[in-house]
């Protein structure tokens, strides 16, 4: 855009469904990272119940060829609502992903001995889903950072650009 030539009501509009786009795109990118890392363990925080879990197996799980990622699987079994439960679990709260980083997994592993029990938190509302290790980083939140933000600096322009479709109105408005 030739910032010489004055701002014209079409180019104010263009800019301004520009930066609706950049912020619908940044909202839905917050939104999906909220609601497939954070509000997860939020909610097994709030509603799950704490109970006793026996470590029955537990095993480094690998996938990939060429770039290897690992996550650390156990069985457990626990009584929720007294009901005998076994269930797989992972090392990172209710995240199933696998990560690259062997060493955190074995080290995971390495924690739990096979045939102790162990802290362990359930679902009452579904007691065949577990948690044997909660996850408490707020590495998930830096996620956020970027896209918050592009969100407040286009926010800004937006503002800004609403506003100067109202000059460039009133003047036009004015000539006529």
């Amino acid at each position: 855009m030739d910032i010489s030539k004055p701002l014209t009501i079409g180019r104010l509009l263009l800019l301004l469904i520009g930066q609706i786009i950049i912020l619908a795109l940044c909202a839905a990118y917050i939104e999906f990272v909220y609601y497939t890392d954070i509000f997860p363990d939020k909610l097994v925080n709030q509603t799950y119940e704490q109970t006793r879990c026996l470590v029955v197996d537990k095993k480094l799980e690998t996938k990939g060829k060429a770039l290897k990622t690992y996550r650390a699987r156990f069985v457990i079994n626990y009584s929720a609502n007294d009901k005998k439960q076994v269930t797989t679990v992972f090392a990172n709260g209710r995240n199933r992903s696998f990560t690259t980083n062997r060493e955190s997994q074995q080290a995971m592993l390495d924690r739990f001995k096979q045939g102790e029990d162990y802290p362990c938190w359930f679902n009452p509302a579904d007691p065949t889903i577990a948690v044997l290790v909660m996850r408490n980083n707020w590495g998930n939140v830096l996620y956020l950072f970027l896209p918050t933000v592009i969100v407040l600096i286009i926010f800004y322009y937006f503002v800004r650009t609403v506003h100067q479709l109202f000059e460039v109105n009133k003047k036009t408005r004015r000539k006529k």
